[in-house]
């Protein structure tokens, strides 16, 4: 299937790429220059990133990616785990490609074990 292969494509672009593409999108929403934007830029103190903000992102990321991205799962990983720079959400998004919902199930599985 056509959608399918996309997300195959997806899948093998390298870390890099698909920060890239991250900084090309956040700079497109908030119409900026990429080039203002490195791994280290913090989404909320220096971009502005509000709630609005983080639904448009990734609504324009499963188009970008091809994702069947949870918002809601998202959000619990935020909770845990810091998604708070460009490149801690390209991070987020490279481990996605790679293991797709599994990469949540394992976070539920580590937020149970610490909680015991």
């Amino acid at each position: 299937m056509p959608g399918e292969e996309k997300q195959a494509n997806a899948r093998t672009l390298n870390s890099a790429e698909i920060t890239d593409k991250i900084k090309t999108i956040l700079a497109d929403l908030l119409e900026i220059n990429p080039a203002e934007i490195n791994n280290d830029t913090r989404l909320e103190e220096d971009l502005g990133a509000d709630s609005l903000l983080y639904l448009e992102f990734f609504e324009e990321l499963k188009d970008e990616f091809h994702l069947d991205l949870d918002l809601h799962e998202v959000g619990k990983y935020a909770t845990r785990h810091a998604v708070s720079t460009v490149g801690e959400l390209s991070d987020l998004v490279t481990q996605y490609l790679q293991k797709g919902d599994e990469l949540f199930k394992e976070l539920d599985k580590t937020g149970t074990e610490s909680e015991a």
